[in-house]
């Protein structure tokens, strides 16, 4: 699942003379000495509903991971602020719950099998990353529903059992290598429709 991201830009200038602009010396040099100018910061915050979303999925059995190109710092306080991390129910657990995708990716898929369980988190992923993280959920086992938006998620949309794009922001790339488009860009819609399928289950079961 994609998260959402911090932004922080800092501003700073410096006056060059006549002469420095006709001879500019290289980057390294022109960037010593600026004056600064203030620090811009935007917060891309989880929908409202997202942690609900994700809590009703611990109380189904269904464990949330969190695959993001965003820093670790970043990515981490998202997951405790949506509950993917936190409050972890017995069958939500991993040995280790947030890594770096360096880390992840330096490992050979024997390692990742020999752990207790995936990490909830990884961070600054590439889409090999997560596709390797899909194909390790294969191999134990697991039933696996991807989400995702861009371009680097595609690969992972198209091995996933189940693609799932975001059909607002969602590019035409991701959209294509899904199985569905979700219309509203909502994770809460994929839990409700786990449930409608839940209950259309049980009804054909008692039938």
């Amino acid at each position: 699942s994609s998260a959402a991201s911090d932004v922080y830009k800092r501003q700073a200038h410096k006056t060059l003379s006549p002469e420095t602009l006709n001879n500019l010396p290289d980057r390294t040099e022109l960037e010593q000495d600026l004056d600064f100018v203030g620090l811009v910061g935007l917060y891309d915050a989880p929908r409202m509903e997202t942690a609900g979303a994700v809590r009703k999925c611990h109380m189904a059995g269904i464990t949330v991971h969190m695959l993001t190109g965003d820093h670790i710092k970043t990515a981490t306080a998202i997951a405790y602020e949506v509950g993917i991390l936190g409050n972890l129910t017995p069958n939500v657990r991993a040995s280790k719950v947030v890594m770096g995708a360096d880390e992840f990716d330096k490992m050979t898929d024997d390692e990742i099998d020999a752990v207790e369980a995936l990490p909830l988190v990884i961070a600054r992923c590439s889409p090999s990353t997560k596709v390797r993280m899909v194909e390790a959920m294969h191999r134990r086992g697991a039933y696996c529903v991807m989400t995702g938006d861009g371009v680097n998620d595609s690969p992972a949309l198209k091995r996933a059992d189940v693609g799932i794009a975001m059909g607002k922001n969602g590019s035409d790339v991701a959209k294509a290598a899904a199985d569905m488009v979700l219309t509203d860009d909502d994770f809460a819609s994929v839990v409700k429709a786990v449930e409608e399928g839940r209950r259309l289950f049980d009804n054909i079961q008692k039938v």
